[in-house]
Parts: structure tokens; sequence; C-alpha cells
């Protein structure tokens, strides 16, 4: 060592140590922030909320078509019923009927019932249900029926079968029509109807 070094070290040019010294020099990304790390966590919450909102909109989503599918099926069995007895195929709605219908009245009776009524001048498509009630198997259809004469008031009621989705006329009731049985149709009897 030299006589002029009294502080013992060596004099060689030291490199200045500062914040950046570990820190690798890269100038393309010196200015970016640095990239965040994760993001998995709000992946995974996004997923279970997609699946809980999944799990309560498809049951009531399905539902609600079930529903729909229902109603849609009664009023178009209803439709159809009323269709016939609109063209004169009396024979044709009645037979479409549930045994309990026929049971409560012959064809002769169920046709002068539906003359009595105006039915045999129903207009196709114009049946306009205003409400429905059911009960097990039975659904009641109230609603106005257009015919050559005005708007008539009826409850048809549609018993639906054993594999859900089988609907039949169970009985049908209104101004007009006979006014015994469930829902107003004339009583069954032995002796030939005369008409009213």
């Amino acid at each position: 060592m030299a006589d002029s070094d009294y502080d013992r070290d060596d004099d060689r040019p030291r490199r200045r140590r500062d914040d950046d010294y570990d820190r690798p020099r890269r100038d393309d990304d010196y200015d970016r922030p640095a990239k965040k790390k994760g993001g998995k966590g709000m992946i995974i919450l996004f997923g279970v909320l997609g699946a809980v909102l999944l799990l309560c909109v498809l049951p009531c989503g399905g539902m609600i078509w079930w529903g729909y599918d229902v109603y849609t099926k009664m009023t178009g069995t209803a439709e159809t019923f009323l269709a016939k007895v609109g063209s004169g195929d009396f024979a044709g709605a009645y037979n479409s009927t549930t045994p309990a219908f026929k049971s409560k009245r012959t064809l002769e009776q169920f046709t002068a019932d539906m003359k009595a009524a105006k039915l045999d001048t129903y207009q196709p498509k114009s049946f306009a249900p205003t409400g429905s009630n059911s009960a097990n198997t039975k659904h009641n259809l109230t609603g106005t029926a257009q015919t050559a004469s005005g708007a008539v008031t009826i409850t048809i009621t549609i018993e639906q079968g054993g594999s859900g989705f089988d609907f039949t006329v169970d009985d049908i009731s209104g101004s007009g029509i006979g006014a015994a049985g469930t829902g107003g149709g004339a009583t069954k009897s032995t002796t030939p109807s005369t008409g009213k």
C-alpha cells in the first residue's frame, strides 16, 4: 500500500449504487408499470355467480314455459271443440268429450243445447278466455265466443288426461245451455229429447 493511502483501500473507481442497481435494465418497457398478477379470483367469482344464476333461471323459465304450453293446449282444445260445433259437426264435437260428459247428456240434448246457445254459428278462432281456474285435473276456461248473433259468455271445463298433455272437454255451460249437471248441461234421459 502506498504511504499516502492511510484509509487502507485500493483507490479503485467504484460503481455508484442506486435504486436501480439490482434491477436489470430494459429500455423497451422501462416506463411501463409492472404487470398485475392474478385475475383468477375474478374468473372464479364470475363463474360461480353465473352457475347460481343459471340454476335459478332455468327452472323458473321451464315452469313458465310449461304453464304457457298447458294453457295453450287447453285453449286449443276448447277452440277445436267450438269449431266443430260452429261448423255443424255436433257428433264430432260430442265424440271428442269425456265419458262423464256423455253420461250427462245425449247427442240430441247436446245438439239442442248448442243451438239454443247460438254456438252453432260460432265464428272460428274467436273464443277469448277471460279467466281460468284449476282443480287437480279439471280446468275451467271462462270467456266469450263470437257467434253470428253476438258474443256469448261460456265456461268450458277441460279435463287433463293421464299423460298430462291430453286435454278433453268435460263440460260446457253458459247462457242458453241446459241447467243440470256440474256445468249446466241437460240431464240425460231415456226418452228422446224434443229440443228447446
